[in-house]
Parts: structure tokens; C-alpha cells; sequence
């Protein structure tokens, strides 16, 4: 049987995985928070000392089942998602209509998996412009258990009323943010739609005909009449008897480091 030592540099740390066997697997590795210890065990195994350099990957995720790469792969990982913004309502014969919802943001750091067996994932739909405006959907990991991020809601077929963000406190993660909500009608003008959840705080309203700002890492909302901007920003009201704009589908990533 060979042996080898996995050096790994992060960031905020060092450690040291001892591994035993010709593959770079971590069925046999031990972790060590002192490289005095990882020494100590190389002198007592006659362990080749292989070098490492860490480089982190992030991987956007499409749909369906996920399968975590199987090789040099950390088994913990990083995942952030958004829900679907939700779509704007159309025009009514002469007044405008609501905007929609932003998605929110979830994030979960430290998730065990397993490389190699592959994670069930759910990208949240686009909510669609309409009467009234479609909802987005939830992104989530393992059905909602692990990661869920809200979809926002489209905007109603009614005047005083707005579609609604998706909720922090309706998800699951360590980190959550709310999306903004949508704004009403102005007279014959379509409001504007909320902009989804960043990284480090809720999305924006949208205010009066003006889509929600994109905080940092999250999508605008539309102004009235057009669509909002990925990932997760909601369409804006449609004006009198006008189409309105369209949400922007969620997303998912995750992140992890790997030997190279």
C-alpha cells in the first residue's frame, strides 16, 4: 500500500490530511491542526510527503440531480441559492398593475456530502408576466431540507395591493435574506418590481414605477413594464391595457476546494 500527506492552505487555517492508499480519496484521511503532528505521523509511517496547492472552485448548478466530483473533493461544502422572481401583472384597460416579488437568498456553509452520490436539487422557476403575475419558484437542495430559498410572489390583479418577496424566515439555511417587494400601480403606470436578496441583506421595494435596487450580489427588479435581472429579480406592472415584465429564474451554486 502507498502512502502520501495532503497539504492544504485555506485561508483562515492550516491543516493537514494524512491519507493511506494509491487514490486521492478521503476514506482514510485524518485531519491534523499542527503540522508538528502531521510530521510526527509521516516519521512513524515512512509517508512520502506529496504537496498540494488548495484552489477553490464554485460550480453553478442547471436543474435535477447534482453529483459532487469525486476526486481530491472536501466533503463539506458552501451553497448559496435564490428563488424565481415573480412576474408582473398585466395592464388593465386604463390603469397599470403591480409589480412582482424578488426571490430570497439562502446560504449553508459546512454541508457534509458524500463525493460521488449525488444531492437532489430544485432551481427556481421564472415567474411569468400574466393576470395575474406568475409566482416564482423555490430553489432548494434535497427537497427543502438542506437549502430552501422562497420564490417571490407575482404581482395580484389589483390596484392597491403588490406581489410580495420571497421570505428569509419561510427558508432554510444559515444565512437568509428576504427579495423585495413589488410596488403598486401609479395612476395608469405599472409598478415596479422588487429586486431578491444579496448576499449580506434583503432586496430592495420597488417604489412608485422605479424597479428595486440590486444589492450586492442579487438581481434588480424591472421597471414597470419590463422584466427584472438575474439572478431572482421580479418583472414590473404592466401600464393600461400593457404587457408587463417577466421574473428571472433562481439560482444555485456551491463551492468547494480541491487539490491540484
Amino acid at each position: 500500500m502507498s502512502f502520501f500527506i495532503r497539504y492544504c492552505a485555506p485561508a483562515v487555517s492550516t491543516y493537514y490530511q494524512a491519507e493511506t492508499g494509491p487514490t486521492t480519496t478521503f476514506a482514510n484521511a485524518r485531519l491534523f491542526t499542527l503540522q508538528a503532528d502531521a510530521d510526527a505521523f509521516i516519521a512513524a509511517h515512512g509517508m512520502c510527503a506529496v504537496s498540494f496547492t488548495d484552489a477553490i472552485l464554485t460550480v453553478n448548478v442547471t436543474s435535477g440531480t447534482q453529483v459532487i466530483p469525486p476526486d481530491n473533493v472536501t466533503t463539506f461544502l458552501t451553497v448559496e441559492g435564490w428563488g424565481g422572481g415573480g412576474g408582473g401583472c398585466t395592464g388593465a384597460a386604463v390603469n397599470g398593475r403591480p409589480g412582482g416579488g424578488g426571490g430570497a437568498y439562502s446560504k449553508i456553509v459546512n454541508l457534509p456530502v458524500t463525493p460521488g452520490v449525488p444531492i437532489t436539487v430544485a432551481i427556481g422557476t421564472a415567474g411569468g408576466a400574466g393576470i395575474p403575475g406568475g409566482n416564482g419558484g423555490d430553489t432548494s437542495v434535497a427537497a427543502g431540507v438542506t437549502l430552501l430559498a422562497k420564490g417571490g410572489v407575482g404581482g395580484p390583479n389589483n390596484d392597491a395591493t403588490f406581489g410580495t418577496g420571497g421570505l428569509a424566515s419561510a427558508g432554510v439555511g444559515t444565512t437568509k435574506f428576504s427579495g423585495g417587494d413589488g410596488a403598486p400601480r401609479t395612476g395608469a403606470s405599472g409598478g415596479g418590481g422588487g429586486s431578491s436578496g444579496g448576499t449580506a441583506a434583503n432586496g430592495n421595494p420597488g417604489v412608485g414605477i422605479v424597479g428595486g435596487a440590486a444589492v450586492a450580489g442579487g438581481g434588480a427588479g424591472g421597471d414597470h413594464a419590463l422584466d427584472g435581472a438575474a439572478p431572482g429579480g421580479a418583472g414590473g406592472g404592466g401600464d393600461g391595457l400593457g404587457a408587463a415584465g417577466n421574473g428571472v429564474g433562481g439560482k444555485l451554486t456551491y463551492t468547494y476546494r480541491i487539490g491540484t
